[in-house]
């Protein structure tokens, strides 16, 4: 079985809104060991988790836009 406290995984997608990804974007990261891709965010809303992300030494390796949602993957 997979332990929450323990579990890691080599990619991990979060399609949720920003107010959702903001005070879990921590331990997304965490869970992560090679991927994570964040989806689900407003094209005006890129600046704020790509700040985020750079505040927590992250840079993100690509950005898609569809329309007015962006999709970010980092990748560790």
């Amino acid at each position: 079985p997979i332990s929450g406290k323990t579990a890691v995984f080599e990619y991990v997608c979060a399609n949720m809104t920003i107010d959702i990804i903001r005070p879990i974007l921590e331990l997304l990261l965490t869970k992560t060991s090679k991927r994570l891709l964040l989806s689900g965010i407003l094209r005006e809303q890129q600046v704020t988790i790509t700040g985020d992300l750079e505040r927590l030494g992250f840079v993100p390796s690509r950005i898609e836009d569809d329309g007015e949602w962006v999709a970010i993957l980092v990748e560790k």
